[in-house]
């Protein structure tokens, strides 16, 4: 942060910690039909797939990052 600062740029840092940690998202039942039947998947910190946990964690962050361009406009 400070290096980028530094720098120039104008930056907005949000500590948003505690969203990733307990944010849950939707995957598919099957992997291999992304169209058919969802499911829940587990808080990211009490998953343990990998996969599902990247998914959990992507969905996360661009909430996160689609409130902060919202806020900007």
């Amino acid at each position: 942060e400070l290096s980028l600062k530094k720098l120039g740029l104008i930056l907005r840092v949000l500590n948003a910690s505690h969203n990733f940690y307990n944010v849950a998202t939707t995957v598919p039942v099957e992997r291999y039909d992304p169209n058919g039947r969802m499911r829940d998947t587990l808080l990211l910190c009490m998953s343990g797939d990998p996969e599902e946990k990247r998914k959990i964690f992507c969905d996360s962050f661009m909430l996160g990052a689609n409130d902060i361009i919202s806020d900007l406009n």
